[in-house]
């Protein structure tokens, strides 16, 4: 029996921000996350989000125009159109890019997303936002890179193996994670890698 017909980009993304869900990464000033439902258009971000934007949370209602706001001037056509080519075709993308907090401070950043597509089309976008700015003044913007890179891998792959066993067997994102849990335990392999089992058999 079919499981009920919640909002798909919000059901499928419930997760991002909830202990239970695909790897978290460890708390950051420096790394933010982000998710837009495209039915419903709203933006979620976390608190680092703010605060790497130079704003409190109370202050303002993320929307894509406030987001495209803050971008570098000399950064934002590029950073505009790799925004709308993953809301258009759901893909993964990487977009190292400068934004300009609310008190003018500029920032090095590296967005990291991908969308969800269910029946065909892209029904959210989640990803990082990773502030880099103090890493490249050290000079280790590898090491950064390399540990923010390896959480959205393994993120981004269980969120396409949840969303395909959803149209599967039409079930909801909570009943996919634990299908996913239930696989890793009797094959005795991590959950990631039995996640891309899934997604290359599609």
């Amino acid at each position: 029996m079919s499981a009920p017909e919640p909002s798909p980009a919000t059901d499928g993304c419930t997760q991002d921000h909830q202990v239970g869900g695909a790897p978290q990464p460890t708390p950051s000033s420096t790394l933010g996350r982000f998710r837009y439902d495209t039915l419903t258009d709203t933006w979620w971000w976390s608190a680092e989000m703010f605060a790497i934007h130079g704003l409190r949370e109370s202050e303002a209602q993320p929307t894509t125009e406030l987001i495209l706001s803050f971008k570098h001037p000399d950064d934002h056509a590029e950073t505009s159109a790799t925004l709308h080519r993953a809301l258009a075709t759901g893909k993964p993308f990487t977009q190292p890019h400068r934004v300009v907090t609310a008190d003018g401070a500029v920032r090095q950043v590296i967005s990291v997303g991908e969308g969800i597509v269910l029946g065909g089309r892209v029904v959210a976008l989640h990803g990082y936002l990773v502030d880099v700015t103090q890493a490249l003044e050290r000079q280790v913007k590898l090491d950064v890179w390399q540990e923010a890179s390896q959480v959205i891998e393994h993120r981004a792959v269980i969120e396409r193996a949840k969303g395909a066993l959803m149209v599967r067997y039409g079930i909801d994102a909570d009943a996919a994670f634990e299908l996913l849990k239930s696989w890793s335990s009797t094959r005795n392999e991590k959950l990631r890698d039995v996640a891309r089992q899934v997604v290359d058999s599609l």
